[in-house]
């Protein structure tokens, strides 16, 4: 490497950038004709935010890429969005735009030991963001995944200061989806192969997830955050649906709800079936990277077998070798339409 190298260069680069991003989300969320914006004008922004997370991902943003993920799993469905509920999700998409501008703010050249770091922005700054609305940073998944004693988790994590107004609208959101996840894992009971269940339990778990990291309820989204990634891995084909597993959703489901019920009286009970939960959650974890890893490693083998010979000349060999699945791949529409604008 060039001894002319200079890291706060690329610094530099992310934060235009990022900060062009930006820009097109804060003029489409408070436009200055003062008209407020509507579902279906925003509809196009989560490839504006699911490029801006590529880029802090890229350049070691890690803390601005999962601000942002949580913006992109907001604005994805937003077409959709019932009406009566557009008032608070507006409110809850501009508080994460401040955020991020706050934190890009204080985005800083990379430290010596840490290339690319960012200085971790103050979440608890009001003048910023309202802190209800801003999803601060989950607990280290690796502690929560070997807990030992209940008293690893303190009442301001089972019962966080989550302001009343945003719980009003979480609450029945929330509600929503718990039911939403517990119906489609008793229909996976009895059809656990149904693919579209399968992928309406990711969705459900994945927008769950995200909605408790945005206002804060920050236990749920790291009850949830396992869940989502089994199912991820089911709809990948790299492992199945086993009633152990869907037994440990209802399990968690059941915490949940008693999350969501803060209640001070019962933090204690809560307290010790999170720590059950949470330890049988790591395990299926861990039981998912390894069906990752197998699969990976199986994928690979296979590819190293079929491996596409080359000819002396350095020329590729003749056509028939080319398949019609090798030339035109069956991409997902919406991984599709992202991709494509960030290759043009």
């Amino acid at each position: 490497m060039s001894s002319d190298f200079d890291p706060n260069g690329l610094v530099n680069i992310f934060i235009l950038e990022a900060t062009e991003g930006l820009t097109t989300l804060s003029e489409a969320l408070q436009p200055q004709n003062g008209v407020s914006p509507t579902p279906e004008s925003l509809r196009d922004l989560y490839i504006v935010a699911h490029r801006l997370k590529g880029a802090a991902s890229q350049y070691g943003f890690q803390e601005i890429a999962k601000t942002v993920e949580t913006l992109e799993t907001l604005l994805e469905p937003i077409a959709e969005e019932p009406q009566e509920n557009w008032p608070a999700v507006l409110s809850r998409l501009r508080a994460l735009v401040a955020h991020l501008e706050a934190q890009l703010e204080a985005a800083g050249p990379p430290g010596p030991s840490e290339p690319h770091a960012e200085p971790h922005a103050e979440p608890h700054d009001r003048h910023r963001a309202p802190l209800s609305l801003v999803p601060d940073d989950p607990p280290d998944r690796a502690a929560i995944g070997h807990p030992t004693t209940s008293e690893q988790f303190s009442n301001d994590y089972l019962l966080p200061a989550v302001d009343a107004e945003v719980m009003s609208y979480f609450a029945p959101e929330a509600q929503e989806y718990i039911n939403t996840i517990e119906e489609t894992v008793l229909h996976l009971e009895r059809n656990p192969t149904n693919q579209e269940t399968i992928q309406e339990l990711f969705r459900t778990t994945h927008t769950l997830k995200g909605s408790a990291y945005t206002v804060g309820f920050q236990v749920i989204g790291d009850v949830v955050h396992p869940l989502e990634d089994f199912m991820g891995a089911i709809m990948e084909g790299r492992l199945r649906v086993t009633k152990e597993a869907l037994d440990l959703f209802l399990l968690a489901i059941d915490v949940i709800r008693m999350l969501m019920r803060r209640n001070p009286g019962e933090a204690e009970h809560v307290r010790s079936k999170l720590v059950t939960v949470m330890q049988d959650l790591r395990q299926m974890n861990q039981s998912t990277e390894a069906g990752i890893r197998q699969s990976t490693t199986r994928t690979r083998t296979l590819a190293d077998a079929d491996e596409v010979p080359v000819e002396p000349s350095g020329q590729p060999p003749p056509e028939k070798t080319w398949s019609d699945t090798y030339l035109l791949p069956d991409l997902k529409s919406h991984v599709l339409s992202c991709f494509t604008t960030e290759a043009e």
